[in-house]
Parts: structure tokens; sequence; C-alpha cells
């Protein structure tokens, strides 16, 4: 397979093939990984040029109007694309199986970071519910695991 493309019909086909309803597809992207910020160009292997903001934009864009199976994408804009960040949520198409665009390396720089970027359609990597549901299947499995331990008269060690 020569391009994401031809490796998404591949996989679009197997989904069809084996009655997978219900099945999507996400990619992490990581652009951080190809993203060259003193030229501010994103520099794909394989591609015939690099692309700046817009044209990354408009690549996902294509990609995810080409490919409806297509949910998720992680990380589609390198952090310091503040600019490639807005764009591209303004850009992707209002479907009804609505792609959820992750942050997850931007969040991770901080929530003013966020702020900057401003972006109404960007979805956080966890929401407030999901990440509080988390905390408490968390706090459970803690509290589950030193009941084990003081049952058991387990010894821990700390490193």
């Amino acid at each position: 397979m020569d391009t994401i493309n031809d490796s998404l019909k591949v996989i679009e086909e197997t989904i069809k093939n084996q009655n997978l309803e219900g099945a999507t597809i996400g990619i992490i992207c990581n652009s951080n990984n190809i993203y060259n910020e003193s030229n501010g160009k994103y520099e794909m292997e394989g591609a015939k040029a690099n692309y700046d903001c817009y044209q990354m934009s408009d690549y996902y864009t294509k990609l995810v109007t080409d490919h409806p199976l297509i949910s998720y994408l992680q990380d589609p804009m390198a952090d310091s694309d503040l600019t490639g960040w807005h764009y591209l949520c303004q850009q992707m198409p209002q479907t009804s199986n609505q792609v959820m665009i992750s942050c997850a390396s931007l969040f991770s720089k901080g929530l003013e970071k966020i702020k900057e970027v401003n972006l109404k359609r960007l979805q956080l990597f966890w929401s407030r519910k999901a990440l509080m549901k988390k905390i408490k299947k968390l706090k459970n499995i803690l509290i589950n695991l030193m009941k084990l331990i003081v049952k058991n008269s387990i010894q821990i060690a700390l490193f």
C-alpha cells in the first residue's frame, strides 16, 4: 500500500466484509513528529510537497470526507501551530458522524495554550464527566487494592 488512502480502503473493505456494523476508524496523527517549526511546514514522508497549516487542514478534511468511517483524529496539528488548530476545527465538516478531534498533546501544554486557540469544535481527550468517572473508578480500584493488602498482610516496597 502506497498511501494512507490505500490503507484506509483496505480497512473499510475489511469492516464491510466482516459485517462489523458500527465500527469506526481512529487515526493517531502525532503531527508534532512531522512539523518543522522553523518553516511552519508539515513534512510528510512520501508527499510531493510540504504542507502549511491550511493545506494540512484541507488534507484532513478531505480524508474525513472521502472516508466517512473516520471518527477520531488525535493530535492532527502540532502543538505550536495554533493557526492550524483553529483552521482545522472550522474546516472540519459537520457530518452526522462527527469527527472527534483530540488535542491530547496540546492539552499537556496547559489550559492557557488551549484558551489561546479558542476553539468551539475542539473536543478534549477527556471530558470533565469522563474524567470524573475515571477518577471514581481508580478510587474504587485503590480501595479494593488496599483491602486486599491489609487482608493478606502484603508488604509493599515503594521505589
